[in-house]
C-alpha cells in the first residue's frame, strides 16, 4: 500500500526493483573476485508495469521503513547486473507491437528499458483456449524481433505451441531461429526456406495452406472487430435458438479446402520416387500434423 500510494499501479513493480536490487547487493557481497552474477526477475502480471513516468523520465525513489514514504534524493532504478524480464501478456501478438492497438505494452517495454541496462521480453504466439486453431502471428513475431532490438532489449523468448502441435506452430520455431539471429532477415525468404525444405516436393501445396488460413485469420480479425488477436480470445461461439450449437468462426467450406491440401501434398509426396522411405514418411508424418486442425474443427465443432 505504501508503494502504491506513490508509484500508482507500478507499485508492486517499485517494491520488486528494491527487493532484487537488495538480493543483487547480497549475492555480490559473497562472490569470489572476478566472478560475476547476473539477476533477473520477471515483469508480469501484478509486476508488468514499470514504475516510470509516461514521458520517460525516471520516479523519485522512497525510502518507506518508517512507515511512511520519505525521499532518498535518489531516483528509482535497477541495479548494475538486474534484468527486467518483462512478458506483456495483455499484447495483440497478431500484431507487432507498433500496432495502434499495442501502443500501451510498447510505451511500457520502453519505460523498463530506462529501469534497466538489460532488459529482456518474454513474447507469446498461441490463443492459450485454442491450441489446436491457428494463432496469426508469424509476421508479427518475425517484425517485434526487429523492434525490440532497434529498441536496445538484449534478449527474447517466444512462449508457442509445442514443437508437436498443429497449425505450423512448427513454422513459429522456424521463424524464431532465423529471426533471433537476424532480425533483418526477409520475411518471405524464410517462409521459402522452409516450405522447400520441411516439406520438399509437397512445399508449393502446404505453402497455399498457409497462405490460405492467413488470410481466414485475417478476414476473421477484419470482420469480427479484431476477433483472434489476443491470446485469449474466443474462437467458438453458441448458434441456434432453442438448441445451443458450438460453432466456429472457421466456415466448413475452408476447414474442407484445407483438408483437401493436405491430401493433395500427401499424393505428391507418395508419387515422389527420388525420396526414401524415411524422407517419405517424416513428410507425410508433417503434412498429417497441420491437417489435424481443421480435421479437429471439422469433426468436434
Amino acid at each position: 500500500q505504501l508503494y502504491a500510494s506513490v508509484y500508482g499501479n507500478a507499485g508492486f513493480s517499485a517494491a520488486w526493483i528494491e527487493l532484487m536490487n537488495a538480493v543483487n547487493a547480497k549475492v555480490r557481497e559473497s562472490l569470489p573476485a572476478g566472478k560475476v552474477v547476473n539477476i533477473a526477475f520477471l515483469a508480469y502480471r501484478l509486476t508488468i508495469n514499470a514504475p516510470v513516468n509516461d514521458d520517460l523520465s525516471l520516479m523519485k525513489r522512497y525510502d518507506f521503513s518508517s512507515g511512511s514514504a520519505v525521499e532518498t534524493g535518489e531516483y528509482l532504478k535497477c541495479d548494475e547486473g538486474v534484468t527486467a524480464w518483462v512478458a506483456p501478456i495483455s499484447a495483440l501478438y497478431a500484431e507487432n507491437f507498433n500496432f495502434a492497438d499495442n501502443a500501451d505494452e510498447l510505451l511500457n517495454i520502453k519505460k523498463w528499458l530506462k529501469l534497466s541496462d538489460s532488459v529482456y521480453i518474454w513474447l507469446y504466439g498461441t490463443n492459450f483456449k485454442y491450441y489446436m486453431y491457428p494463432y496469426n502471428s508469424w509476421k508479427a513475431s518475425a517484425e517485434n524481433y526487429k523492434i525490440l532490438y532497434d529498441l536496445g532489449v538484449k534478449a527474447v523468448w517466444s512462449q508457442s505451441n509445442e514443437t508437436e502441435a498443429t497449425a505450423f506452430s512448427d513454422l513459429k520455431g522456424y521463424i524464431d531461429s532465423k529471426f533471433m539471429i537476424d532480425v533483418n532477415a526477409d520475411y518471405e525468404t524464410v517462409l521459402d526456406s522452409y516450405f522447400t525444405n520441411y516439406f520438399g516436393v509437397a512445399g508449393e501445396k502446404m505453402r497455399e495452406m498457409f497462405d490460405a488460413i492467413v488470410a481466414n485469420c485475417d478476414s476473421i480479425e477484419a470482420n469480427n472487430s479484431g476477433l483472434g488477436r489476443g491470446i485469449y480470445d474466443e474462437l467458438e461461439y453458441k448458434s441456434g435458438f432453442i438448441i445451443k450449437k458450438t460453432k466456429s468462426y472457421w466456415a466448413e467450406s475452408v476447414l474442407e479446402s484445407l483438408v483437401t491440401l493436405c491430401n493433395e501434398a500427401k499424393a505428391l509426396v507418395n508419387a515422389d520416387t527420388s525420396l526414401s522411405d524415411a524422407e517419405k514418411t517424416a513428410i507425410l508424418d508433417r503434412i498429417t500434423k497441420e491437417s489435424l486442425f481443421p480435421r479437429y474443427v471439422l469433426k468436434n465443432v
